[in-house]
């Protein structure tokens, strides 16, 4: 997951990745005070983990948008055969369902990044440091 927090120097955003799903994950396998050096003005910096938040996955609408874009011409390929021989009312229906498979993958892929995203942001953790808990 890309999570980012602010530069107390320049004010710009510094971003890091992290395997875990929440603040408390984060917490329990980071610590909670992390280190950050920014990369514009390369000041050292500790965020607590209160003041550290995620973003929507850059790479997971890269790949829903791969899988959307060549998975329906794919489908198209696969099945010329039997797209050429339509035979009745449930043969369209099957084709459409055909269709729809990359688009609901898309959507899937894009709401749990979401929801991940969401609920890293939305719990906070108290601690000595916490502002907001």
């Amino acid at each position: 997951m890309k999570l980012f927090g602010k530069c107390p120097s320049c004010k710009s955003e510094v971003s890091f990745n992290s395997s875990s799903n929440t603040r408390i994950e984060f917490a329990m396998s980071e610590g909670e005070i992390k280190k950050i050096q920014c990369k514009n003005c390369g000041t050292t910096f500790e965020l607590f983990v209160n003041d550290i938040n995620a973003k929507k996955s850059n790479l997971a609408s890269l790949v829903a948008g791969l899988i959307f874009l060549l998975g329906t011409p794919l489908i198209v390929f696969l099945l010329k055969d039997f797209l050429l021989e339509i035979r009745g009312p449930y043969s369209v229906l099957v084709i459409s369902g055909f269709f729809l498979v990359p688009s609901i993958i898309y959507f899937i892929i894009l709401k749990d990044d979401g929801k991940r995203v969401s609920a890293f942001n939305r719990l906070k953790i108290k601690g000595e440091n916490s502002t907001k808990a």
